[in-house]
């Protein structure tokens, strides 16, 4: 019996072997280097992946193995809160020739007969070059599909009772923002958590850790997305596109590609946007942004006829000109063992994305030098003075016990677009979130009332629009307070640290103006309120006061 706590590192340049009834329980991190050494596990033997929080898990990472040298199978624990409103979970499922009946042993209740689609208990996956969600059909394949695939899952039974429980507040808790943000405790940790168990992929099989970025749907979604796909459903009851506005015009939901992380262990996704000479292998030009869906957010069309049951709001994370990540904090660029997520490319211009060199123990990215899977992480610190550097203001909306509601990102350099730039704005997106949110800005400031949609990440240009206002909405009954992080060229700033350039950003309320540094917070007056936000002090504006 094996323990292995966390930021414990288990290392073997061999071979690993469970017999008998062995045990290994980890919520550190197991690596194993070898090409011509095994990866076994009897069956009566356990290797557990385990699950303590939302930052603390076990990971598993094997270099250089060969497929067929890799035969045990291990049991990964799974906890996350339920993703929309209709009982699905969208998912990744990281192993080698995944049978359904592996599936079915972890969700029993689950339905894999496609003649009865809208069932509350059927399982999905995408499809990208079709645009839709096919049933998993066992009367077509025994396996599920590759380890890089985009899966939803039910977690209810076919009469809507959920089979596998829903509850689990403190997991909205941001691992980035821990001791800054508290989480009430969690109860339902036990009949939250499910176990999957499979075979582990190797790094030599190409074919379930490399996709190429091609083929995407061509086909058309029709006015306002009321075309109807292949299964009667219409493409605006799922298909979403936060990196476009206005909805559904002509480059909404194009080049969209939707995958798994097909490893347990983290991706870093914070540098493929980058052409590194020693890097991961991965760089993608012409990358508009990634996505992946938030737990706990409400889905805006669950109940209609046509829904899958996916959640439309999520975190989005754009690039700027210089390559550096925009609308994120660290956490946010990591994909974690059975995440999944959603790539937006600019153009139908082909890209490789080789998840082997994205691998990484850590729970943030590393820093940009040559690529290890240990190398050293981007730690928060005072970014380099520059005029041109990208600051973002991000607004984090909490409830009375401090659980995260909601994010949302203003973000201004000296390329940024103000106002609608649907061509040239390069880092905004978009949200169906309705409870905090920015408005599109009219060059002279303020709302700009043609605009309907929401914003998750609202850009502006530095100089054009310094001093001017920005309509931020709070729309939420449990709100109680928003706290404000500053992030200057990728980095989070230190508690209390100012942006590098001696300005500010600045909260609004009611006119009276409020100066921000990094990791402030406000106890909100009104949760259902129109505030602002400014980069830099208005002219001519008296009475100022700080935190």
């Amino acid at each position: 019996l094996v323990h292995i706590q966390d930021e414990a590192l288990v290392y073997s340049g061999g071979g690993v072997k469970l017999v008998g009834t062995a045990k290994v329980n980890t919520i550190g991190d197991f690596m194993v280097v070898t090409p011509s050494e095994s990866f076994e596990v009897a069956p009566t033997a356990d290797f557990r992946l385990g699950y303590s929080s939302p930052s603390v898990y076990g990971q598993l990472y094997i270099k250089g193995m060969p497929q067929t040298n890799i035969t045990g199978k291990v049991n990964k624990e799974y906890v996350e809160p339920i993703h929309g409103t209709t009982g699905r979970q969208q998912v990744a499922l990281p192993f080698y020739n995944y049978a359904i009946t592996d599936l079915q042993t972890s969700l029993p209740y689950v339905n894999i007969n496609p003649t009865y689609r809208w069932d509350k208990n059927n399982i999905f996956k995408w499809n990208n070059s079709l645009a839709v969600f096919d049933p998993l059909t066992a009367s077509l394949t025994p396996i599920v599909g590759k380890a890089t695939d985009y899966y939803i899952l039910s977690r209810r039974n076919k009469d809507g009772s959920y089979a596998w429980d829903t509850t689990l507040t403190a997991e909205n808790a941001n691992p980035d923002l821990a001791g800054t943000v508290t989480g009430s405790p969690a109860n339902t940790l036990n009949t939250m958590k499910k176990i999957f168990k499979g075979v582990p992929v190797s790094d030599q099989n190409v074919a379930d850790t490399q996709v190429t970025l091609s083929g995407a749907f061509t086909g058309e979604y029709g006015t306002n997305g009321k075309a109807i796909n292949a299964y009667n459903e219409r493409y605006n009851s799922y298909l979403d596109d936060p990196f476009v506005t206005p909805k559904w015009s002509a480059d909404y939901g194009r080049n969209v590609y939707q995958y798994g992380n097909p490893y347990l262990t983290n991706l870093d996704l914070s540098k493929i946007n980058s052409d590194e000479s020693n890097g991961d292998d991965v760089y993608i030009p012409n990358i508009k942004g990634f996505f992946m869906y938030e737990a706990g957010i409400l889905n805006s069309l669950a109940g209609t006829t046509y829904n899958n049951g996916v959640g439309t709001t999520g975190r989005a994370v754009t690039f700027d000109s210089s390559s550096l990540p925009v609308g994120a904090v660290l956490s946010d660029l990591m994909v974690k063992p059975m995440q999944e997520f959603i790539i937006k490319l600019r153009n139908n211009n082909t890209a490789n994305l080789n998840f082997n060199n994205l691998r990484r123990f850590s729970q943030t990215p590393r820093t940009a030098v040559t690529y290890s899977l240990t190398a050293a992480r981007l730690a928060n610190s005072k970014a380099k003075v520059s005029s041109s550097t990208t600051k973002q203001l991000m607004v984090v909306l909490t409830d009375v016990n401090g659980i995260i509601l909601d994010k949302t990102f203003y973000v201004v350099n000296e390329d940024a677009k103000t106002g609608f730039s649907p061509e040239f704005a390069t880092m905004q997106a978009t949200t169906s979130s309705s409870s905090l949110f920015t408005r599109e800005e009219l060059s002279t400031g303020g709302a700009d009332a043609s605009a309907t949609y929401n914003l998750y990440i609202n850009e502006a240009n530095e100089k054009d629009f310094a001093g001017k206002e920005i309509s931020l909405v709070v729309n939420n009954a449990n709100a109680t307070k928003i706290k404000f992080f500053l992030i200057e060229s990728g980095e989070l700033l230190n508690e209390k640290a100012p942006l590098s350039n001696g300005k500010s950003f600045y909260f609004s309320n009611n006119g009276i103006l409020t100066k921000i540094n990094s990791g402030d917070e406000i106890q909100l007056s009104n949760n259902n309120f129109t505030y602002g936000l400014f980069y830099d002090q208005p002219a001519g504006v008296l009475g100022t006061s700080e935190l």
